[in-house]
């Protein structure tokens, strides 16, 4: 009976040896993305519920639809994006999600509705769920 093979062909327990400069690449982008990730989903609630109701001139409770469709967005593209990275690989998730993510982050800073505000929160969120699959994998 042969090795178990991980990532790429690698024996068991190899797969995450970092000895080319590649692999240090990968991994510092997982690790800033990963980053990425929890600021928009830790800081961005903050702003979110306090000056964002205070820009759009509605209540906390209301802005908290914003951080629902947000969540809502994660958990629609969690499955989906694991599904991907195991089809087209990891790289190219982690590739499509720092651009989505960069693009809803843009959306959000841009909008002037309530209601456009929460469209892109809930893009921002889509974005977001994207990275753990792929960064996990």
């Amino acid at each position: 009976m042969g090795p178990v093979q991980g990532a790429r062909r690698a024996p068991l327990g190899r797969e995450h040896e970092l000895t080319t400069v590649s692999h240090r690449a990968a991994f510092l982008a997982a690790a800033y993305g990963h980053a990425a990730c929890h600021a928009s989903k830790l800081a961005l609630p903050l702003v979110t519920l306090s000056a964002g109701a205070e820009a759009f001139g509605v209540t906390p409770e209301r802005m908290g639809w914003c951080l629902s469709a947000f969540t809502l967005g994660m958990g629609a593209t969690s499955v989906p994006a694991g599904l991907a990275g195991d089809r087209y690989g990891s790289g190219r998730v982690l590739t499509v999600f720092f651009w989505a993510l960069g693009l809803a982050a843009l959306g959000c800073a841009r909008v002037e509705s309530f209601g456009s505000f929460l469209l892109a929160h809930a893009a921002l969120g889509c974005a977001a769920g994207l990275f753990h699959p792929a960064g996990l994998g």
